[in-house]
């Protein structure tokens, strides 16, 4: 519960900041694949993202957003190892690790990047860097049959860089886009992250 309000309160604060910034927002919906460490334990996913993009009045342009992500455990069961030291003699036992949550919230905002030569046409390119914070929790079951069977529930803080290449289409009041992007981060006090994702969103102008 302390979770989802806090994603219904970053909901409510993009939408009312928007309206002061003469934003266009937006629903996006992308594919998120995890690489590196958290690519190790995690599959890929379908998430969904909301915020508000400025209009490129310049050739740069601002955006912020939340996005939340849920993973689901590449296997069910992960081979482990424990061991116990007595009397100076390390032994070592076979056991096993289960990652039954893995959930990420994030903010982020940055900025585009398109030349003023497509301010007139509909169909226009762009490239875009963003900060990323955020939370991170994990539900893990450590389970040594010699040792000790404990789950364990906690988290971290998600902080990280994002590049992207996107291109939208316009209507008079409203538009599509498409984003491919890369993210490198750590999650503390976990690892470092790293993870691409492909998204199709629409945007509406007020």
């Amino acid at each position: 519960m302390f979770f989802k309000n806090k994603i219904f309160f970053v909901l409510f604060l993009v939408l009312f900041f928007s309206n002061f910034a003469n934003a266009q927002i937006y629903a996006k919906v992308l594919q998120f694949r995890p690489t590196g460490d958290f690519g190790f334990i995690a599959e890929k996913t379908i998430s969904g993202e909301v915020g508000y993009l400025e209009e490129f009045d310049s050739p740069f342009r601002a955006r912020a957003y939340v996005n939340f992500a849920s993973f689901k455990s590449r296997m069910e069961i992960f081979p482990g190892v424990g061991y116990s030291n007595i009397e100076g003699t390390n032994k070592f036992y076979p056991g096993e690790n289960q990652y039954r949550t893995l959930m990420n919230l994030i903010l982020g905002g940055g900025y585009d990047f398109s030349p003023e030569f497509f301010d007139d046409f509909a169909l226009r390119p762009y490239i875009g860097a963003d900060l990323n914070i955020g939370f991170h929790v994990r539900e893990t079951k450590f389970y040594n049959p010699a040792i000790s069977d404990v789950t364990e529930t906690g988290g971290g803080a998600i902080g990280g860089i994002k590049g992207r290449i996107g291109i939208q289409y316009a209507f008079e009041n409203s538009g599509f886009f498409i984003d491919i992007a890369r993210t490198y981060g750590i999650i503390v006090p976990y690892s470092f992250v790293s993870y691409n994702d492909v998204g199709l969103g629409f945007y509406y102008f007020f």
